[in-house]
Formats: C-alpha cells, structure tokens, sequence
C-alpha cells in the first residue's frame, strides 16, 4: 500500500501472509481490510476516507461484478475506491476512448502547428527566445 505525500509515492504496508482457507474473494477482503487496520494504522470508519484506488494484475477473484474483492471493499468499506486490474490495459482505454474525440483531435492539432510554426522558422524562434 502506498500513500501519496508532496506528490511522490511512499510505501507504507507490505505484508506477505498465507491465507490459512482458500482465496476467495471474501476471505481476501477479510485479510485486506484487517491488515489495512492492523499493520496500516487505520480504523475502520478512515477505510472509506482513505482508500481510493485498487490495483491488481492478472486475479480474476477481484473483478467479479457480484462477490470480487473489489465490489466488497465498495460496498462495505470504500465506497469511492477505484479498481484497475491492468494499468497497461486501462491507460489504452483512456486514450482511445479520448483518441475519438472532435475537441483533443483539435487540441493536437493545435499543438503541432504551434510546434512546426516555431520549430521550423528560425526568425519566429529567435522573436520567441528574446522576448
């Protein structure tokens, strides 16, 4: 687990433990939840506060839309908490998703020209650079 501070990335929790019954998504919950209140100084009632995002790779036992650990964290203990289960997969959702839209294909081309105008006249450069 990691918290954000002055905008850098500061681990706090890792905790490596060997689930006693099988890995169900509640028995993962339970373990989650209780190592966020035990060895990550939270209470409970700061679980819903503090905890925003999710991630996890490659375990289908999180996804489940029903019973995944990830629908019982939200309706139990976080409800705002946000789930990724591939950073890879989800950062290309976004930028196609994006990628179709009139306003940033605008915005793209804005930049480009700005780029190509600047890059290529060394007399707008040299204006550019004195001021």
């Amino acid at each position: 687990m990691y918290v954000t501070k002055n905008w850098k990335r500061i681990p706090i929790l890792l905790n490596l433990q060997r689930l006693e019954n099988a890995a169900t998504s509640n028995n993962l919950n339970s373990l989650i939840v209780k190592n966020l209140v035990e060895y990550g100084g939270l209470i409970e009632m700061e679980i819903a506060n503090k905890l925003v995002y999710l991630g996890e790779n490659g375990v289908n036992v999180f996804q489940g839309v029903k019973v995944g650990v990830t629908t019982q964290l939200m309706t139990k203990h976080a409800p705002y908490v946000k789930s990724v289960h591939c950073m890879a997969h989800h950062t290309n959702l976004v930028v196609r998703t994006l990628g179709g839209l009139s306003l940033v294909t605008k915005i793209e081309s804005l930049l480009s020209f700005t780029y190509n105008y600047f890059a290529h006249s060394p007399k707008q450069h040299a204006k550019l650079t004195n001021d």
